[in-house]
């Protein structure tokens, strides 16, 4: 309002107009320019944490949830913040501890619980898991939870499913996915294993892999130790690499992360020194697959692998 006692509104093309009566002549108490503001936050769909939902509706929330597993994350649209609907920065604080809280809660709950639950009967009955399932029925009790705490756990469950499937000496290998996309690949063979398949499944939607990895113990090859960590390989910004570890190496360990901004991986290889009694290296190159695609190089029978890895992110 000016001083002259004038309500200042604007019509549809931001132009200014005045009005003695505020504006109220039309009955609704607004003016014009804020009518339209309201009502199309009325009518509109508004993409929060995936789904799809209009909050102002009397049902806004309560249909909102059904949404959310047909259309769990809508990266095409802007995500906008719920706590971004309150004023008041105390209000919007807690709104957003709530917020939290709740997916944390549902990734102890759910997620990690699920981790678990696919172990083979006679591994969940080890005491490594079901303390870990006592350990997040416990976390879950508290409130607030802490991320950095919530965050830990998550790691030592994925560290105890591999090593537990790992640790399995049978003689069939298992094959063992080591990340979830997005995230970072931190993967070594148990003691006196080294990998013999590395495999690779590409998402189109996030633009990232997932990486799987199988160890086993080998025929006439004896690892001796003596490792080491490369220095990055696939810097941010390349987008061909090879390697293959030196003399008589193989890999025992991989480490990855993802790079936001470049939307790619680098990585690390461990390379352990060897003792051979027969030709037991293999320099595996699956084809040369565009980016893209999903990937999977394996070595021969009784066999290693020492590198060379094609072109993909």
């Amino acid at each position: 309002t000016s001083r002259d006692g004038v309500l200042r509104s604007c019509d549809e093309r931001g132009n200014s107009s005045a009005s003695r009566d505020g504006g109220r002549s039309n009955g609704y108490g607004l003016p014009r320019c804020q009518r339209r503001c309201f009502h199309k936050e009325q009518v509109s769909n508004v993409k929060y944490y995936g789904g799809t939902a209009n909050l102002m509706d009397a049902k806004g929330l309560s249909a909102w949830q059904p949404t959310i597993s047909a259309q769990p994350w809508l990266f095409s649209t802007k995500l906008v913040r719920l706590s971004e609907l309150v004023r008041y920065a105390s209000k919007k604080a807690a709104l957003d501890q709530a917020i939290s809280d709740y997916l944390m809660r549902v990734y102890l709950n759910v997620e990690l619980r699920r981790v678990l639950n696919t172990l083979p009967s006679h591994l969940r009955s080890k005491w490594e898991v079901t303390n870990l399932n006592s350990r997040i029925t416990t976390m879950v009790a508290k409130y607030p939870l802490v991320e950095s705490e919530v965050e830990a756990l998550g790691k030592e469950v994925m560290d105890t499913y591999i090593k537990l499937f790992l640790e399995e000496d049978n003689s069939e290998a298992e094959l063992i996915y080591a990340n979830s996309i997005m995230k970072k690949v931190d993967f070594s063979c148990p003691t006196g294993k080294s990998i013999i398949q590395i495999q690779s499944w590409h998402s189109d939607w996030h633009d990232d892999r997932r990486w799987a990895f199988k160890c086993s113990y080998l025929k006439d090859l004896y690892l001796l130790g003596n490792c080491y960590w490369t220095d990055w390989l696939y810097e941010v910004g390349t987008r061909d690499w090879k390697y293959s570890c030196n003399g008589n190496r193989v890999i025992k360990g991989w480490y990855s992360q993802h790079h936001d901004w470049w939307d790619t991986r680098k990585h690390k290889l461990r390379c352990c020194e060897v003792l051979m009694t027969t030709d037991g290296i293999t320099k595996f190159a699956p084809s040369k697959d565009p980016d893209d695609r999903d990937t999977d190089g394996r070595s021969g029978p009784d066999t290693t692998v020492q590198g060379r890895l094609p072109s993909f992110s």
